[in-house]
């Protein structure tokens, strides 16, 4: 199965979708406790990854709607269950192998994952589910702020007006954090009454620390790559300066409490200041360097057939990112079979080449295979539109 370049597809999209699933994978492949000093540089620098793909997200949805109308109920009705159906499916077929394996391997071996872990990986929770999958709620919270934000574009007279207006809702989004984080919200044994009144137990913990923390700066990240999509470069280069300063000048009061270097990730859940303005930072500068790159390429127009097929590679992984993603977890728990089989020592680049060259190779055959059931059975034909929601998107 080809995927074929459209015209209508800006490739500058498609090429950001692909280094940012290059920063997951090179993130997962590489153990939070690894004291390798490259992996560790690695690690600091790719934490741009899922701040550079909500903004990407918002560029594209941007770029496809423009001033289109969008009836609020109707998007909804398309595009969660194209996020969430397809993970849930992978999700009944990961515990499936998962207890398959465990029984292949030893009757005394423990299943690995307990049914809070199950029934939170459904949930797309962080913390109590088999991780991983808290990416697609943030995905799913995006699309649905996305008409809204939409609207609210619409209705402001500006670019500049909606970007101030995203900044305050995000400044006050950290004041509200800062509040409430302090009364440890996440601990449920703690008896405060104030507490009490906001965090409600379980609801409020839901409503708080899995939904607004997550939905309102991943939603303002969102709304800014809308109007980076209509942007000039030398805008992007003011805002990628902006937040360079507000990330370093972060960087640099965490040295002087610390003593040493503090990585972003300590403000990655829920998404703090000191992360959402280096993923800002690096997702501008790249932003500009693949604009930059592709106007050279462009003029001097060289290996055009060559390009080409670069560009239907490109195309078939930003395109096929969710299952991509899906597949990408089965083989960080499973995967470790494949080192023994081949006999080489599970390194962190060995891991992150295998896991990501896998998950493209068994995506493809996946839609090769689900293109042929459509094409060739009364099934596939009759059912079509669900297979290609489940499996094609």
């Amino acid at each position: 199965m080809q995927v074929k370049p459209n015209n209508s597809r800006d490739i500058r999209f498609d090429i950001l979708k692909v280094i940012g699933i290059i920063g997951i994978f090179a993130a997962h492949a590489i153990y939070g406790n690894s004291q390798n000093s490259i992996e560790m540089v690695v690690q600091e620098l790719r934490n741009f990854d899922v701040p550079l793909m909500v903004i990407i997200s918002g560029s594209v949805f941007y770029h496809s709607s423009g001033d289109k109308q969008y009836s609020f109920i109707t998007y909804l009705r398309k595009r969660i269950p194209r996020l969430i159906i397809p993970v849930w499916f992978f999700l009944v077929v990961f515990f499936i192998f998962t207890y398959l394996v465990t029984l292949a391997q030893d009757e005394n071996q423990v299943f690995p994952f307990t049914l809070k872990e199950i029934i939170g990986s459904f949930f797309l929770l962080n913390y109590i589910s088999i991780g991983y999958v808290w990416i697609i709620r943030v995905f799913v919270l995006v699309a649905i702020v996305s008409p809204l934000l939409l609207k609210f574009k619409q209705a402001l007279s500006s670019r500049l007006l909606f970007l101030m207006s995203l900044a305050i809702i995000y400044g006050a989004y950290e004041v509200l954090a800062s509040f409430i984080l302090k009364l440890n919200v996440e601990d449920t044994g703690i008896a405060n009454p104030i507490l009490d009144f906001i965090y409600g137990r379980l609801f409020l913990f839901v409503f708080w620390q899995q939904i607004c923390f997550y939905l309102i700066p991943y939603g303002c990240l969102f709304g800014l790559g809308m109007i980076m999509a209509r942007m000039k470069n030398s805008s992007i280069l003011l805002i990628s300066i902006f937040a360079g300063i507000v990330y370093l000048i972060l960087g640099l009061n965490y040295y002087s409490d610390a003593g040493s270097f503090v990585s972003t990730y300590i403000a990655k859940f829920p998404p703090r200041l000191y992360y959402v303005s280096y993923g800002i930072f690096m997702s501008t500068l790249i932003y500009l360097f693949v604009d930059f790159c592709l106007n050279l390429w462009n003029k001097l127009n060289y290996h055009k057939n060559q390009i080409d097929q670069i560009k239907k590679i490109i195309l078939f992984i930003s395109s096929s990112s969710l299952w991509i993603y899906l597949w990408h977890i089965l083989l960080i728990y499973h995967g470790g079979a494949i080192f023994r089989i081949i006999n080489i020592k599970s390194q962190a680049i060995e891991r992150f080449l295998v896991w990501l060259i896998l998950s493209v190779l068994i995506t493809y055959l996946q839609k090769i295979f689900i293109s042929y059931i459509i094409k060739r059975t009364t099934y596939g034909q009759k059912y079509s539109e669900a297979l290609s929601v489940m499996f094609l998107k």
